[in-house]
């Protein structure tokens, strides 16, 4: 047995619209079946939907099945009804006899199905009870299956209507939220979202105030009171904080129903903004009409023809022509110059309702002179308008256009002389980042005349290093600080061609910031490499008169000493001379007196240590002359004169030596060994007799020096009483030591010779410092 379900078109379509089709189970469905079943004491019971295919049950007690196929159900019968469909016996109706629910599971016997019939007289499905055994319904149980099947449907359109609801709000582009009266977020769509870019979830519970521009608190609360009192607000607009932080203007339209205010809203920002541009527009084209224009006009355009309508008297007075003779057709055409009009009519007729155009061109006054006017204008389109009509102002600007091609004849004679003289221009445009070079400067970087430079570009044309960053450095300041620039720099061109170059540079400044930088560009390579050949050969004269000034200086300190070492030894050399002649003339007259000849001896020894010191000092001087410095390691220099001096040291001499193992310095060896050996015998020469000997020696690296720095606990030196001959040859501070006073003069000598210095600090009866400044190279 099979059935047809009639008007399947028309039933899926039906169906779709509520949305109940393949629906998980709900409880308000479920109560149902289970109150029919109660009622009707069937083991059965279901709600079931009817397609075009197959019956589906929406809810069902009894089975575990989800439906059957259309041609089985029995439902198929009972939806052709208009009252309850009951089948007491199924095997002993023709129609269910060989149906498979009969012959098989579920084994139907007993049927009974109310239509789900929705206003238009549609029916769904049906709320059906079934048993395995035959029966009939009692009166009072086919009342309750028809109340339950009414039930049934008014739930199934109420769930639709929150379908259609549901989907309404989720999809309309409006706004839509629900707000209590004390202004919280209830409920918002995903309009919001795309507008404001705020989650719901970053909306629901907040306060609408907290979104709102300062500015439009207050009448955002006092729209919020009349909600409150019943009243419905529409047209209301405020701007709402986005999520970046930008604010949009809304436009709502509320009403309060019970504690909840239902509202929706549109994004007006665009519309307010055009609303704004246009109030500016007519306010500049009113300025412009009163404070720019000698005539204000309109005229309407007809194909390629321009009509004149109107035109201020001020017209004569510029143009010769009166308002009587520019209204014939052909008369504006006639004295404006021919290229310059079809150029305006053209660009008119592309003009757009409200656009504005600026346009320059020549006209031919009546007295046949020439002059250029400046003419701002506006298409005006009304709803019967085909072509549009045009308002404009007027201006005479033939003295500022002939000054204008003066100053264009003068810039193209100052790009020829600055073509012969090397010297080209350049001009950035700070608002724009638009650099523009003279074709002088483009000859100059070695660029095709075409070639467009950015800022990046052009300082990548400067050497890299020094050159580069001090442009760089200078562009920046004078855009920053308003700080002009003029330098000499190098650049290496398109070619790749090392030149050097001037680049000069001069801010321009507008309401306190830069708009504009320009200068000029000049090869001065020529220039330039002269100038560095003299800088060069003065250089060179300046080294040779430094080394002259210095061999100056050591030739004065080396006749100095000369000097001095001349007197000493004059003296030395005439008091023992002396001495050996007195002691002669006695021993001619007494032979034999030994005490005259133990003087005759001491005098000859003192001659002796007169011409060794002499010979000593040659020495010297003759060494630092021939000999070249070389690294010195002082660890190893100090051990080796402490080995030499051991035998001069008690057993109760304590030496510390604190001098890092590769600390070395750039000396004459035989100098160091020399100075090492006079201050450490020295120090133990003079300790005092009654305290053991105790000498620290110390090197170290102290700026561009090396230092030595030996100590000792000895017998001092009064520096108040003998410092200023402390360093003299022959002088000798304590008589009770031997010695010739020559050590520390030896010392002091040596070291100056190689560049250093020495130091001495000292108190008498405890000691003494002596400080050896060496330079490191």
């Amino acid at each position: 047995m099979q059935q047809a379900v009639p008007n399947y078109p028309y039933r899926s379509k039906k169906l779709e619209e509520y949305h109940i089709l393949d629906t998980l189970s709900e409880p308000e469905f479920d109560r149902l079946t289970q109150l029919a079943a109660l009622i009707c004491e069937t083991p059965v019971s279901l709600i079931t939907i009817l397609t075009d295919e197959k019956q589906w049950f929406k809810s069902k007690i009894g089975l575990d099945i989800d439906g059957t196929p259309i041609e089985h159900a029995f439902c198929n019968h009972a939806i052709k009804q208009s009252d309850i469909f009951e089948i007491t016996d199924a095997t002993k109706d023709e129609r269910f006899a060989n149906n498979p629910l009969v012959t098989s599971s579920p084994d139907i016997r007993f049927y009974a199905g109310s239509p789900l019939i929705d206003k238009s007289g549609f029916a769904l499905g049906t709320l059906c009870v079934i048993d395995k055994q035959p029966r009939r319904l009692t009166e009072h149980q086919r009342e309750a299956l028809r109340l339950l099947a009414q039930e049934a449907m008014d739930v199934i359109q109420l769930r639709a209507h929150k379908e259609t609801y549901e989907e309404f709000f989720e999809l309309v582009p409006e706004m839509l939220c629900m707000v209590d009266t004390r202004g919280h977020f209830m409920r918002v769509n995903p309009a919001w979202e795309n507008v404001l870019h705020y989650k719901s979830e970053e909306l629901i519970g907040k306060n609408v105030l907290s979104f709102i521009h300062p500015d439009d608190i207050a009448p955002t609360q006092a729209a919020l009171a009349m909600l409150d009192n019943g009243q419905t607000v529409t047209g209301f607009i405020n701007r709402y904080r986005s999520r970046d932080g930008s604010y949009r203007s809304l436009e709502w339209s509320s009403r309060a129903i019970g504690k909840l205010v239902f509202a929706s809203s549109k994004d007006v920002t665009k519309e307010l903004k055009a609303r704004e541009n246009m109030q500016r527009s007519e306010e500049r084209y009113r300025m412009l009409t009163e404070l720019v224009s000698d005539y204000v006009y309109a005229a309407r355009i007809e194909g390629d023809q321009l009509y004149l309508e109107w035109v201020s008297d001020n017209v004569q007075r510029i143009l010769g022509y009166s308002f009587e003779e520019l209204k014939v057709p052909g008369t504006w055409e006639s004295i404006v110059w021919s290229e310059d009009a079809q150029r305006i009519i053209r660009g008119k007729n592309r003009l757009q309702d409200s656009e504005e155009k600026i346009n320059e061109y020549r006209v031919t006054t009546k007295a046949g002179e020439v002059r250029w006017m400046w003419d701002f204008n506006r298409i005006v389109k009304r709803e019967s308008d085909t072509q549009g009509h045009i308002i404009g102002a007027t201006k005479d600007i033939t003295t500022e256009k002939r000054a204008e091609i003066a100053l264009l004849h003068t810039k193209d004679l100052l790009e020829q002389t600055g073509r012969a003289a090397r010297i080209g221009t350049w001009e950035l445009d700070v608002i724009h980042q638009q650099l523009i070079w003279s074709d002088v400067t483009r000859m100059l970087h070695e660029v095709p005349l075409g070639f467009q430079p950015d800022v990046a570009t052009a300082i990548n044309f400067y050497k890299e290093g020094e050159s580069r960053q001090k442009i760089a450095e200078a562009l920046n300041k004078a855009i920053n600080e308003g700080v002009s620039f003029d330098m000499e720099l190098e650049l290496l061109t398109a070619t790749n061609r090392a030149i050097w170059v001037r680049a000069i540079g001069i801010p321009e400044w507008q309401n306190s910031r830069c708009v504009r930088v320009y200068g000029a560009f000049q090869d001065i390579d020529e220039q330039k490499k002269i100038q560095i050949a003299i800088q060069q050969s003065e250089q060179a004269l300046l080294e040779r008169n430094k080394q002259l000034e210095q061999l100056i200086e050591l030739t004065k300190r080396q006749n100095e000493r000369l000097k001095e070492y001349t007197y000493i030894t004059s003296h030395n050399l005439r008091s023992s001379v002396a001495n050996i002649l007195s002691i002669s003339d006695l021993l001619y007259a007494m032979p034999n007196d030994a005490e005259l000849l133990n003087m005759l001896q001491s005098a000859t020894r003192q001659l002796d240590s007169t011409i060794f010191k002499m010979n000593t000092l040659l020495d010297v001087d003759s060494m630092a002359e021939t000999n070249e410095r070389e690294p010195v390691n002082l660890l190893d220099a100090i051990r080796d004169n402490l080995e030499l001096l051991r035998s001069r040291r008690t057993d109760d001499t304590k030496v510390s030596v604190a001098v890092p193992p590769q600390l070395t310095v750039a000396a004459l060896p035989a100098y160091i060994d020399s100075i090492l050996h006079n201050l450490l015998s020295n120090a133990m020469k003079y300790s005092r007799p009654d305290t053991p000997c105790q000498i620290d020696i110390r090197a170290y690296e102290e700026g561009d020096f090396v230092v030595i720095a030996v100590a000792d606990n000895g017998v001092g030196i009064d520096l108040m009483k003998d410092g200023d001959k402390l360093f003299r040859m022959s002088s000798r501070l304590h008589t009770d030591k031997e010695g010739k006073g020559l050590g520390l003069f030896l010392t002091k000598h040596q070291i100056e010779t190689m560049g250093g210095s020495i130091e001495v600090e000292s108190t008498p009866g405890k000691g003494s410092v002596f400080r050896v400044y060496l330079p490191k190279t």
